[in-house]
C-alpha cells in the first residue's frame, strides 16, 4: 500500500528539509497544520491506486515545495484535445531519489504511461509550456539537490522523454512567451550570495534545441526573491517585474524585457551593480494595482507620523509605477495600503500632503486625518474605517453613523464621518469614500 507521512514529527522534518535545501518552504506557525497532508479526492484515489501498480512497491507521495503547483497530483491535458493526463509525484521507499509518473485514462480507467526519475531529494516547481511549438505542452521541473541551495532544471515531453541536456541551475524559475514567437521560453533567475552575483537567462528553442539566448545581470546585494511576475508594457513588450529582499524590511524591484534579440533590465545599475530607482525601506510587493494588465511597482513615501515609542506605527504613501520603455517608471495610481486588513484607500489629490493615518490600538481602526505641520500633530478626524467581522458587527447595538464600504468572507469594512468633517475642504462624502476604497485582491 501506498505510505503517505501522517506524523507531525515526520512532516516536520521534511519540510525543515526542503529550508535547508533552498529557499523552497515555508514552515507553519502553528504546529497543527503539519499533522494533516490535503486528503485525495475520489479522482485522486484512483490515480493513486494507479501509482502504486505501476511502482510495484511501498511509495510515498512528494509534494512540489514552490509554484503554482503543489499537490501530489497535477492534472493536466497535455495535447488539448479532451484527453484526460496528469503528474504524480513520488519516491520509493526501498530507493533513492524521487519520480513523476504520467498518468493518462484509458478507456475510463488510469494508467501510468510514462515514468521521469531524477537523484534529486525534491522537486522545487513544476511549470508547463509548449518550448518547441508543436502543439502539446511540455514538462519543465525544478530538482532539489541533495547538497545544495542551486535548483537544477530540466525539460522533459509529455511522455517523459528529455529535451536537450540544458546545463542549468537557478534561484527562481518563470515560463512565459517573452519573445513573442508563439513558442514558451524558460527565464531563469540565479543568485549567489557568496560571489555577490545574479543573473538572468532566458532559455528558448532554436534550431531543434533549448538554448541560451540572452542573459542580463541583476542586482548582486539581494539575498532572496518574493516574488516574479509577468507583465505587458505599453510598447508591446512582454516583462518580468522580480521584487528582492535586501533585508527584512528593505526591499528592490526589478525589471526585464526582451527586445531585438536581447534581455535588458533598465533599471539595472552598471556603476555598482544594484537597482536603486526602486528601494523602499516599506514591505510591499507589485501588483496589478489598477487590474489594467500590467503590474505597478510600489513607491512608498513617508506619511507624516505621530511615532510610538517602539516606532512601529509609521504610515506610507505609496505611488503605484508602471515602466514604460520610453519614460521609464511613469506614476498612475497613489494609495494608503492595509495589508493587515486588505484593503487600499487612492490618495485624493486635493489632500496634497495635508492628510495622514491615525491608527487605532490595531490595524482594524484607521482613522484618516488633516495633519498639523506647525505643531506635528494629528488634527481633525476627517473619517475613521473600521474592520470587523460579522459577529462583532451584529454585536453592535447602535449602528448609527457606521456605513457600509464592502463586505467580503464574513468581514465587515465601515466608515464613520464626524459630523463637524462635512465642513472641511478637505472632507469627502460617503460616496466619495466608497469610490476610492478597494479590497485587495
Amino acid at each position: 500500500m501506498l505510505l503517505r507521512i501522517k506524523t507531525a514529527a515526520v512532516f516536520l522534518t521534511v519540510v525543515m528539509t526542503a529550508i535547508f535545501l533552498t529557499s523552497c518552504a515555508v514552515v507553519p506557525t502553528d504546529i497543527t497544520e503539519l499533522e494533516t497532508l490535503p486528503k485525495l479526492t475520489a479522482e485522486q484515489q484512483a490515480m493513486e491506486k494507479a501509482l502504486e501498480s505501476s511502482a510495484g512497491g511501498k511509495l510515498t507521495l512528494k509534494y512540489p515545495l514552490e509554484g503554482d503547483y503543489r499537490s501530489a497530483f497535477v492534472p493536466r491535458d497535455f495535447d488539448h484535445n479532451g484527453t484526460e493526463q496528469a503528474l504524480a509525484f513520488y519516491s520509493l521507499q526501498n530507493g533513492s531519489g524521487t519520480h513523476i509518473a504520467i498518468l493518462s485514462k484509458v478507456d475510463g480507467k488510469w494508467k501510468a504511461t510514462g515514468n521521469i526519475s531524477s537523484d534529486s531529494s525534491d522537486i522545487n516547481s513544476i511549470s508547463f509550456g509548449d518550448f518547441n511549438g508543436d502543439g502539446h505542452d511540455d514538462i519543465a521541473v525544478g530538482w532539489c539537490s541533495f547538497n545544495s541551495t542551486d535548483i537544477s532544471l530540466a525539460v522533459y515531453t509529455e511522455t517523459g522523454t528529455p529535451f536537450s541536456k540544458i546545463s542549468s541551475t537557478f534561484t527562481e524559475m518563470k515560463t512565459l512567451d517573452m519573445d513573442n514567437d508563439g513558442k514558451t521560453d524558460i527565464l531563469l533567475m540565479k543568485l549567489d550570495p557568496d560571489e555577490r552575483k545574479a543573473m538572468a537567462r532566458l532559455i528558448s528553442y532554436r534550431d531543434g534545441k533549448l538554448k541560451e539566448v540572452s542573459n542580463t545581470p541583476l542586482d548582486s546585494t539581494v539575498t532572496s526573491y518574493a516574488g516574479v511576475y509577468s507583465t505587458s508594457l505599453k510598447t508591446g513588450e512582454t516583462g518580468i517585474i522580480i521584487d528582492g529582499y535586501k533585508s527584512e524590511k528593505k526591499m528592490i524591484t526589478e525589471l526585464i524585457y526582451f527586445k531585438n534579440g536581447r534581455l535588458y533590465s533598465p533599471l539595472y545599475n552598471t556603476n555598482n551593480h544594484t537597482v536603486n530607482a526602486t528601494m523602499r525601506y516599506y514591505t510591499c510587493k507589485s501588483t496589478d494595482i489598477d487590474k489594467d494588465g500590467m503590474v505597478e511597482i510600489p513607491m512608498p513615501v513617508e506619511l507624516p507620523t505621530v511615532l510610538n515609542e517602539k516606532g512601529t506605527n509609521q504610515n506610507w504613501l505609496v505611488r503605484w509605477s508602471a515602466f514604460d520603455t520610453k519614460k521609464g517608471l511613469t506614476p498612475k495610481v497613489s494609495a494608503i495600503m492595509n495589508y493587515t486588513e486588505n484593503y487600499y484607500l487612492t490618495y485624493p489629490e486635493k489632500w496634497g500632503t495635508n492628510v495622514t493615518v491615525s491608527k487605532g490600538d490595531s490595524d482594524s481602526v484607521w482613522n484618516f486625518c488633516k495633519w498639523d505641520s506647525g505643531k506635528g500633530a494629528y488634527g481633525d478626524i476627517l473619517f475613521t474605517i473600521y474592520v470587523f467581522n460579522e459577529d462583532k458587527w451584529n454585536g453592535i447595538a447602535d449602528k448609527s453613523g457606521y456605513q457600509i464600504l464592502s463586505e467580503r468572507n464574513g468581514t465587515v469594512y465601515l466608515v464613520q464621518i464626524p459630523s463637524k468633517a462635512s465642513k472641511d475642504k478637505l472632507a469627502l462624502s460617503f460616496d466619495e469614500i466608497k469610490k476610492i476604497f478597494s479590497l485587495l485582491s
